[in-house]
């Protein structure tokens, strides 16, 4: 993507500040700027043709930056699409970077940097979101020539999503990503507690539904770009890159746990509570090396906590010492 055709649109309930960044990007090169007044009126812009990266205000009337970011999930699920979201705030700390990227928001700008960052992030974001859309159109790709996975064996046959060998390869390309521009590996892992027990309780056919339920409900909790997997008979695995280590924190995805953990399961034997227990794997390219998808996996599965499903999400950063261990 020519970073001069990125489509970019300022939403600010302040003229003079949306106009100081639409100057700003325009000096910069960027030529396919819109600018809103409100968060609904961007939501509107958005609907009648999608945008690649969305500037706003954190704190605007009637609908703030947090409720626009979860609004515009929604139309890019709905449009098979990733909108990089960056909000602008005069907030700081970690609770505000968790409530932020919660709410599914990539990135803030602190409004007395803005000068010095703001044209920074959006490089950074154009390259990110390009990735992040090509990402989503060659899992499109995947599901119509899901036939062909099958015939190499990288599509679990149950759910339709990829499996072990899958899993395996997709870390790696993330892997070296994280090498090679940077960023965060992002591994995490479920498993089905009492599994052995439930197979002793229930019809294979009641089982099946149980595991391709568990499926999708992970592929509804986190992002559409995200590598979900199936990893084990009771295991599932997502395989995520993110901007920074920092984000790889197991209070930012306790959303996802309680997702998976909070209703029961349907099925053709009625409803079924299920205990999923989560751990978080991460690594950044700060080592010298880096973990082998094998590891990674077992790493993660090693750090799950089947007595406490549901209560808290186990993370495990990979680490100087860890990798003396394993011998790498």
């Amino acid at each position: 993507m020519d970073f001069n055709k990125l489509s970019i649109l300022i939403v600010d309930d302040t003229k003079f500040s949306s106009a100081i960044v639409s100057k700003t990007l325009s000096n910069a090169g960027y030529e396919d700027i819109r600018t809103a007044r409100s968060a609904s009126e961007a939501l509107e812009l958005i609907k009648e043709r999608p945008i690649d990266i969305l500037l706003a205000d954190w704190m605007m009337p009637e609908m703030d930056g947090l409720e626009l970011t979860r609004n515009i999930r929604k139309l890019d699920e709905a449009a098979g699409v990733y909108t990089y979201t960056i909000l602008l705030t005069a907030k700081d700390g970690t609770d505000n970077f968790a409530t932020a990227f919660d709410a599914g928001v990539d990135d803030f700008i602190n409004k007395s940097f803005m000068k010095e960052q703001l044209v920074p992030r959006i490089m950074a974001a154009s390259r990110l979101v390009n990735r992040q859309n090509m990402l989503l159109r060659r899992n499109r790709e995947l599901m119509v020539a899901k036939h062909k996975l099958e015939i190499i064996n990288t599509v679990d046959p149950l759910t339709k999503i990829g499996n072990l060998k899958y899993a395996n390869s997709r870390i790696q390309d993330t892997i070296r990503h994280v090498e090679s521009r940077g960023g965060a590996l992002c591994y995490l892992h479920f498993s089905i507690t009492g599994f052995s027990e439930i197979q002793k309780n229930y019809r294979k056919t009641v089982i099946d539904q149980l595991i391709v339920s568990v499926s999708k409900r992970i592929q509804q909790l986190v992002r559409p770009m995200d590598g979900v997997t199936r990893v084990g008979k009771s295991e599932f695995g997502v395989i995520q890159h993110q901007n920074s280590l920092d984000v790889c924190q197991g209070k930012i995805f306790k959303r996802v746990m309680d997702g998976v953990n909070i209703k029961p399961y349907e099925t053709e034997a009625g409803f079924i509570n299920l205990k999923i227990a989560m751990s978080l794997f991460a690594c950044d390219n700060r080592q010298e090396f880096l973990p082998n998808p094998e590891t990674v996996i077992d790493e993660a599965r090693s750090h799950l906590k089947t007595d406490s499903a549901g209560v808290e999400v186990t993370t495990f950063h990979w680490s100087a010492a860890k990798k003396n261990q394993a011998g790498l």
